[in-house]
């Protein structure tokens, strides 16, 4: 599991708060979000020790743009294109005003 120590910087506080996570200046704490051990990885002011976690198999994956439609769902190559159904014609309903 990856640890990630915050080194602070002189006249800092002693604690942060990252992504909901609490640092107290030179305490390990474990982590478990890549994203997160990456970017630590990249900073001055924290230390990383282990290896990088996995991402958890339950994340979701948003379908691409080319398969999600805004308006109405687009055929593919080779399906038959889809109809609209077809009304009848509305007739016009007409009032008889009554004469006076």
């Amino acid at each position: 599991m990856a640890t990630l120590t915050w080194k602070g910087e002189e006249g800092s506080e002693d604690t942060i708060v990252w992504k909901g996570i609490t640092f107290k200046k030179g305490e390990a704490v474990e982590c478990n979000d890549p994203v997160m051990y990456d970017k630590a990885k990249n900073n001055v002011y924290f230390d990383v020790d282990g290896e990088r976690p996995e991402p958890p198999d339950d994340t979701p994956i948003y379908p691409s743009a080319v398969d999600v439609s805004s308006q109405r769902p687009v055929p593919k190559p080779g399906e038959p294109i889809p109809t609209e159904p077809i009304t009848p014609a509305v007739t016009p309903v007409t009032q008889k005003w009554p004469k006076l």
